[in-house]
């Protein structure tokens, strides 16, 4: 029963909101490294690799069209539909159900939720998936707040044999922001927690 590695909303319009994407390198930095990382820590360690898109004309095509160039999706991997059009998404705040996306994956025991947004759709995903029994947790190196950090710190490494909240976040565990930061992850062991470290993220 393979490991299951679930990406979210590899679009074009989400990577361009992230905050210094136009200057030059960056992108292509970031985009190199995200790639990286999925290949090295998932498709390398026979994950099943997974990339959620927004539907096409009918509900269970995904629309591949308005995917990010330069993100290395390959023909094995799976391209999967929310199963709502990234128009009515934006447009009316229409979220895709959570349920719709975990159906669509093969039966499995372990699975790693990536993409956008963390404190969103990713975290909607990982929760459903967490009171289906699966052993569920998020690389939060390649959800929306770790690509930011890719983006304009470029210290993330492709492997990280032990990740935990103080190595991928030590500049917000001593800042005042640490109090409200601890508090959002209570309640969720899908999120890395003070002190422990996340499994499976070599």
């Amino acid at each position: 029963m393979p490991k299951q590695f679930l990406f979210l909303y590899p679009i074009s319009d989400y990577f361009q909101t992230l905050i210094g994407w136009e200057i030059s390198g960056f992108k292509e930095y970031t985009l190199r490294r995200v790639s990286d990382i999925v290949d090295k820590r998932y498709r390398q360690e026979r994950f099943d690799v997974n990339w959620v898109f927004f539907a096409g004309k009918k509900a269970n095509v995904p629309d591949i069209s308005i995917g990010q160039k330069g993100i290395n999706i390959r023909h094995s991997d799976r391209k999967l539909s929310s199963g709502v059009r990234y128009n009515v998404h934006a447009g009316n705040t229409v979220h895709p159900n959570p349920s719709y996306i975990l159906d669509q994956l093969p039966p499995h025991t372990t699975l790693v939720v990536a993409g956008f947004h963390q404190w969103n759709c990713v975290d909607k995903v990982a929760s459903a998936s967490y009171k289906r029994g699966i052993n569920v947790y998020v690389d939060e190196d390649i959800t929306d707040t770790g690509i930011n950090r890719i983006l304009m710190m470029r210290d993330v490494p492709v492997i990280r044999r032990n990740q935990t909240l103080e190595s991928v976040f030590s500049p917000v565990m001593g800042g005042p922001l640490r109090e409200s930061f601890l508090s959002a992850r209570e309640g969720k062991p899908w999120l890395l927690q003070p002190s422990s470290g996340q499994p499976g993220y070599s």
